[in-house]
């Protein structure tokens, strides 16, 4: 078992157990990687390496909120599915689109900020990059400007989200956000599997991840 101060702070373990195919269960919330605003930044990595990731664009083109609702998704959609061109092209597109003057401005918008972190030095580094979407995408002034406790620690995940990425590109010389997402998708392929070994109750050996607060009065087996 390992105990944590705070849930974020498992997660380079989560990768490392990933890495070695060891099976692990964490108790008192979500994994690190499954928390809505981490996978908000998966999903705009996805995007940025791959434009054509249609259920990463649909999760975070309104992420935060820019004014694009659902309506406007789904025309584009329709528009992409008429033109036989990719949702994210629809978007770069939108002038084009039957849709507000309003949405086609938010787009263009997001499409060229996009563009710009697309299209940056090949010098910058995979936290350089992150930092850059948390950034220019409003996603850490949306969370300042909450003030509450929730926000702290969603900002404080973003932080370690960094710290991973620090780790990542320590233990790789040429790190990519292509390498970056397949430890991610590790983590997740190994919590399904793990999910599947506790519904079939064959998880005695599995690596518990627990906080401080989450252990009090419980009796962890000794494995």
């Amino acid at each position: 078992s390992v105990l944590f101060r705070s849930s974020f702070l498992s997660f380079d373990l989560e990768i490392e157990l990933a890495r070695a195919n060891l099976p692990f269960r964490k108790y008192g919330g979500f994994k690190f990687i499954e928390t809505a605003h981490v996978k908000d930044l998966i999903a705009y990595l996805r995007v940025l390496h791959n434009p054509a990731d249609s259920v990463g664009l649909r999760r975070i083109i309104n992420v935060p909120a820019r004014g694009i609702g659902d309506t406007t998704v789904d025309k584009l959609e329709r528009m992409a599915s008429q033109s036989g061109i990719t949702l994210y092209q629809a978007a770069v597109d939108a002038a084009n689109a039957d849709i507000t003057p309003s949405a086609k401005r938010k787009l263009k918008e997001f499409t060229a900020f996009m563009e710009r972190l697309r299209s940056g030095p090949d010098s910058r580094t995979l936290t350089q990059l992150v930092i850059g979407v948390i950034e220019e995408s409003g996603y850490l002034t949306a969370l300042e400007e909450e003030r509450s406790s929730e926000a702290r620690v969603r900002i404080e995940n973003l932080k370690e989200l960094l710290t991973a990425t620090e780790d990542f590109t320590e233990q790789n010389r040429e790190a990519t956000i292509a390498g970056f997402l397949d430890q991610v998708a590790l983590i997740t392929d190994m919590e399904q599997q793990s999910a599947g070994d506790r519904k079939k109750k064959h998880n005695a050996h599995s690596v518990t991840l627990m906080t401080l607060q989450n252990a009090k009065g419980l009796q962890i087996p000794q494995l």
